[in-house]
């Protein structure tokens, strides 16, 4: 149980750290999201099919799949995937988010007969993170600080009615039962 998965000797204190800092970067970001307008709908670690989404959001801008990192890092891109001071990361970012906003696309998909376009976006929580991307997306996902979220996600033009909205989160809610 609980107890086992604490004994300092089996967890090494270094994945403890990134487990808390990633919680607070998770925190900080969802702290950003609720200051979202009413309109839009904001569901947290939602799992579709076998993968977990930190959060999608639903609004008349269109549905956000977001992916949340808490690395202190400056990141960079090569041509081909993210990096931090110059090296790549361990794991590609941008597939990860770009696999997500599919998998939610081709389930929606399967689930309303209608094909609606998911912006994949990788938020770094944590303010000393630096990237010089803006609003320009790269391989489809944009790559921003938390401060930029809200600015991102409501100042695109309004592409869902409120019909879809109310579907999609119908099969969303559906979906967090299971």
């Amino acid at each position: 149980g609980m107890a086992e998965a604490f004994d300092p000797n089996k967890f090494p204190i270094a994945v403890f750290e990134k487990f808390i800092f990633g919680l607070k970067g998770k925190k900080a970001v969802y702290y950003q999201l609720s200051k979202l307008p009413k309109e839009y709908c904001i569901y947290t670690d939602i799992k579709i099919l076998d993968v977990i989404i930190d959060f999608l959001i639903i609004g008349p801008t269109g549905i956000y799949s977001i992916t949340s990192k808490s690395h202190e890092v400056t990141l960079g891109y090569n041509g081909e995937e993210l990096t931090k001071w110059k090296q790549p990361f361990e794991e590609n970012f941008l597939n990860q988010a770009n696999s997500k906003a599919s998998i939610l696309k081709k389930y929606l998909h399967i689930k309303l007969n209608k094909y609606f376009d998911i912006t994949p976006i990788l938020v770094f929580s944590n303010r000393f993170a630096k990237m010089t991307f803006g609003l320009s997306p790269i391989e489809h996902v944009f790559v921003i600080p938390k401060k930029l979220l809200l600015k991102l996600i409501t100042e695109g033009s309004n592409i869902l009615n409120v019909s879809e909205t109310e579907e999609i989160k119908k099969i969303l809610e559906l979906t967090q039962k299971t």
